[in-house]
């Protein structure tokens, strides 16, 4: 634990870099059609959940589904203490679920369905579907909105704002700038 290293290379090749043994393993193969994004590592890092969608086991380098194991909760940030993490998990329907685990008593309260964006403790955005349908949560009143319905391409909180900045798509189709950043 605390030795590897995952991260993406810029043509979406997916690497496991051991840092005692100096060790670069290619893992995931960039595919033209489908590209490899987010990365998150199990508690006991013996998993690494890639794009939300597949599960690699570290030790056999084998990529598994989610059927396999549906309740592996996958961090995406510390929450409170060194015991609860926000996570992404799978519900009953295996469907994408935003919970709040404690790796204590392995409990879990389900915060939203959908695919984590970020959070800043106070504030969570997350998306509906896989780059769509935008929503941010109130952690403390579990109140969600819509912020914005269509193509979200990344999304992220400013922690010393708390505004939150996201790429989508211009509607406007007759304008030079087809891309937009936008603060909400």
């Amino acid at each position: 634990a605390g030795r590897l290293f995952a991260f993406i290379d810029g043509s979406s090749n997916v690497y496991i870099f051991d840092t005692q043994e100096k060790q670069l393993q290619r893992i995931q193969e960039g595919k033209s059609y489908y590209t490899f994004e987010s990365l998150s590592w199990s508690l006991d890092s013996k998993k690494l959940l890639v794009n939300q969608g597949m599960t690699l086991d570290v030790s056999s380098k084998q990529l598994i589904t989610y059927a396999v194991e549906a309740y592996s909760p996958f961090i995406k940030q510390k929450y409170y203490n060194d015991s609860i993490y926000i996570v992404q998990m799978k519900n009953n329907e295996y469907s994408d679920m935003i919970a709040l685990y404690n790796f204590e008593n392995r409990s879990f309260k389900s915060l939203a369905n959908g695919i984590f964006q970020d959070s800043d403790n106070v504030n969570l955005i997350y998306t509906k579907q896989e780059q769509a349908e935008l929503n941010v949560l109130n952690m403390e009143t579990l109140e969600s909105k819509a912020i914005e319905t269509g193509p979200i391409y990344k999304a992220k909180i400013m922690k010393s704002t708390g505004e939150i900045l996201y790429t989508t798509v211009n509607k406007d189709m007759t304008s030079q700038k087809r891309y937009l950043l936008v603060k909400y």
